[in-house]
């Protein structure tokens, strides 16, 4: 990720904002905000930024103002891992050892996938659309983008 082209990252460790302005290689303006232990997070193809925390949420923030504009409730553990699918869909692991599909438009949730026997730690998305998962219990599964088996 080339830092020209960063615009805000977050740091858990201290809770601040690091502003990037496009034209500069450092930081030019930081902020603080109180907000649950954020383990990961995902740019929507729209910008936007898609977090997930030990609060057990996905939350939607506005990419130029750092607003949340969506709290998605409907994982029972920390939400681990996030990937967001070709389609722009969003894909989340959590601790409760479930893969949910989240609707890009409404945020509702579209699939619970249950085929991990432990936390569900980390997604990505193959090339072909196929969503790949690993879980504590040792296993790395591949789901099929349409079906979901």
């Amino acid at each position: 990720m080339e830092v020209s082209k960063v615009k805000n990252l977050w740091g858990k460790w201290n809770k601040k904002r690091i502003n990037f302005a496009k034209e500069y290689n450092h930081p030019v303006k930081g902020e603080n905000y109180d907000f649950p232990n954020v383990s990961n997070f995902e740019i929507l193809q729209n910008g936007n930024i898609v977090s997930g925390s030990a609060d057990k949420t996905i939350k939607i923030w506005d990419k130029d103002i750092f607003k949340c504009l969506k709290t998605i409730n409907g994982h029972n553990d920390s939400v681990r891992c996030l990937a967001i699918m070709q389609n722009g869909n969003i894909v989340s692991g959590s601790g409760d050892i479930t893969i949910k599909i989240w609707d890009k438009d409404t945020f509702e949730c579209l699939k619970t996938i249950y085929g991990h026997i432990e936390s569900v730690v980390c997604l990505a998305i193959m090339q072909n659309g196929n969503i790949v998962s690993g879980s504590v219990d040792k296993t790395i599964k591949i789901w099929d983008k349409d079906t979901f088996e």
